[in-house]
């Protein structure tokens, strides 16, 4: 995942100055219509998506014997969100029902993975401040699910900036911490539980294409209602579920190492 996020970050600006620029060029003008804005998300990295799997030398599965307790909440979550797709508008398990069972799914996600890897640090110093960095902020934002807070911080810390800038500067510096402080601990996972580490890099893959999928639906063209309109919290609750699988992969690997 760091590859292939350095390979984004490089090709992403990239390409949205060489698209300005010979729209600028050729026909006199900055194209910054939908199309040329979905053209900016999808071709940076579909690019790095290439260069990250031709330079791939490590095998897909780490070595070792694969954590079923983690595998088990896993695979529980993907059942719920399954039943959010197969009945949307239950008033219980869908996406679109009355019910806060799928919104409150990653919340509480979080709140595991996060006391996970708080409660891992406890038992090694190895690699604590990056792991317990990542428990900390992923409870903090489990917290919403207990005392909503997270819809109401672009009006409290950028009050009269308007929703859209107001949530752009504080749910984007929100997601570059997350992201930061999940890369940081996947890296000193590595050295004490490949399966966590795995698991980890694979939930940032899948939050990675749910903003990508948020961003998209900026505009609400038509294509993108309804049922698509559902892959973007099914893929947050799925990013949580592997979030808190590399936490629960993490702790049983430390307390038999202990």
């Amino acid at each position: 995942m760091r590859r292939f996020l350095g390979y984004w970050l490089l090709l992403s600006p990239a390409y949205l100055v060489a698209a300005a620029l010979s729209s600028w060029l050729l026909l006199n003008l900055v194209d910054v219509t939908y199309e040329a804005f979905v053209a900016w998300l999808l071709v940076p990295v579909a690019q790095a998506l290439a260069l990250a799997a031709t330079s791939r030398r490590a095998p897909l599965l780490p070595a070792g014997r694969p954590p079923l307790l983690a595998l088990a909440l896993l695979a529980s979550v993907l059942a719920v969100v399954a039943a959010g797709f197969g009945r949307p508008f239950d008033a219980r398990w869908g996406f679109l029902g009355p019910g806060q069972l799928q919104g409150n799914v990653p919340r509480i996600l979080a709140i595991l993975a996060g006391a996970a890897f708080v409660v891992t640090c406890a038992r090694d110093r190895k690699g604590r401040p990056a792991v317990a960095s990542l428990g900390a902020l992923l409870l903090v934002l489990g917290l919403d699910a207990v005392q909503p807070f997270l819809a109401s911080l672009p009006g409290a810390l950028l009050p009269g900036r308007g929703l859209f800038l107001g949530g752009l500067v504080t749910w984007g510096v929100l997601v570059a911490l997350v992201f930061a402080a999940a890369l940081a601990a996947q890296r000193a996972l590595e050295e004490t539980s490949a399966w966590a580490a795995r698991l980890l890099g694979a939930s940032l893959g899948v939050l990675f294409g749910a903003l990508h999928g948020a961003l998209l639906q900026l505009f609400l063209h038509p294509w993108l209602e309804k049922p698509w309109s559902l892959l973007v919290p099914a893929a947050v609750s799925v990013a949580a579920a592997l979030a808190a699988a590399a936490g629960l992969a993490a702790f049983v690997d430390r307390r038999e190492s202990a």
